[in-house]
């Protein structure tokens, strides 16, 4: 079974099923049953090992159950975050001189480089990763020895002193003992959490994917590889298939995620039944997001083209840079500039340069779309601007800096 050759056709079972696990736990034990008398007496049966008797023993399907969707979830939860992770790395560092136009509501801001913006992607998945880590630590924590409720009725004696160091040389993984059986049995609120965190993930990776989406439209600042044809109807059409695809997946795990709050919310007494709910759910989750975060990594976001002029002239000639006017001449004046640049269909620093408010040597420098992105270069070049104009103003400048600053 470990192996994988006994496949699916054993396994007829529906995964939504009544009474917390039992005919998936049976299903597993009856299968594993007639696999060992197979190799015992040479056929299948139970006359030599039973599936109740003997694969059961010791255990139930309360704390087996638990502790299979614990164990199993820990191997499904991270890898395919990692590369993206490399993926929004790499981007970041090859566009860290691209200089581009941020947009806030939609519409023109100041500008930013791309590199900035893949920081904030590659920062809110390392957020998450480190998330979805401690999740997958503290899905190492079984309750195996519990048994039905908690009590660990039926658990021979010397059982559990060697089912844990057994399971850590099986698995290779760092398996511990529960610290209280009954809240581990009872109580799924570390599966909200898992599941919390994917939806985490995927929210944000979503909103990543919708980034691409507005930025590689009509307008074309990057280009998206083409991964297929996108239209049937209109020839050398491209969709952002794959950014749609992660946007789809987003909610798909927003929708899971409501059905585990809700199977953990509903567990009563001393045991959570709904387990069936929950594995479907956060394995559905898990898988998706598994399948579909590495593809949209190397097929998407890894082959991005830009247009490193088109988002370099728009950064330019974009009116919200005569916020740069108004913080050292004042609202009025920064209105003056993109009211004439608007009109006469000039650059911020053009117009600035006409008006006279600027002499062309410090208009470009101060609005180098490139000094903007930069808190400390955008800081020096205002305040020398500044002390130009109190200069100009006390009547002793002239055009260019002063000496020694």
């Amino acid at each position: 079974m470990v192996a994988g050759r006994i496949d699916a056709r054993y396994f007829p079972i529906c995964i939504i099923q009544g009474g917390g696990g039992t005919s998936t736990n049976m299903n597993i034990n009856e299968v594993l049953a007639n696999r060992a008398n197979e190799i015992l007496i040479g056929r299948k049966g139970y006359d030599a090992v039973h599936p109740n008797d003997h694969v059961n023993c010791g255990q139930s399907t309360s704390d087996v159950i638990v502790t299979g969707l614990k164990l199993a979830l820990y191997l499904e939860i991270i890898d395919a975050l990692q590369i993206l992770e490399a993926v929004l790395t790499g981007k970041m560092v090859e566009y860290k001189d691209v200089v581009k136009l941020a947009r806030t509501c939609l519409k023109d801001a100041v500008p930013i480089t791309l590199g900035q913006e893949f920081s904030a992607y590659l920062t809110s998945m390392e957020r998450n990763i480190r998330l979805l880590k401690q999740c997958a630590h503290e899905c190492l924590e079984i309750p195996l020895g519990a048994t039905v409720v908690g009590t660990g009725l039926g658990v021979c004696a010397g059982y559990i002193d060697r089912v844990y160091p057994h399971l850590v040389d099986v698995t290779g993984l760092g398996i511990r003992r529960g610290e209280n059986f009954f809240d581990a049995l009872q109580n799924g609120d570390l599966f909200i959490r898992i599941s919390g965190a994917l939806k985490s993930t995927v929210t944000l990776l979503s909103k990543i994917a919708t980034d691409l989406r507005i930025l590689s439209s009509d307008n074309a600042e990057i280009t998206l590889p083409a991964v297929q044809a996108g239209s049937s109807f209109m020839p050398g059409k491209v969709n952002p298939v794959l950014p749609e695809l992660i946007n789809q997946v987003a909610y798909l795990v927003c929708g899971n995620d409501v059905a585990i709050t809700m199977a953990v919310e509903a567990g009563e007494l001393n045991l959570n039944v709904w387990s069936a709910i929950l594995s479907k759910s956060l394995f559905e989750s898990c898988r998706t997001m598994s399948n579909a975060v590495p593809i949209f990594a190397r097929r998407c976001i890894k082959g991005i083209a830009v247009d490193e002029a088109l988002c370099r002239k728009n950064a330019e000639n974009s009116l919200s840079v005569s916020s740069v006017i108004a913080t050292v001449f004042g609202y009025q004046v920064g209105a003056r500039v993109a009211k004439l640049a608007e009109e006469r269909k000039l650059s911020i620093k053009e117009a600035a340069v006409r008006l006279e408010i600027l002499p062309r040597s410090m208009a470009n420098e101060l609005l180098d779309p490139m000094t903007l992105t930069d808190p400390d270069k955008s800081a020096e070049a205002i305040r020398r601007v500044m002390a130009w104009r109190n200069a100009k103003d006390e009547g002793r400048s002239s055009e260019g800096f002063p000496s020694g600053n």
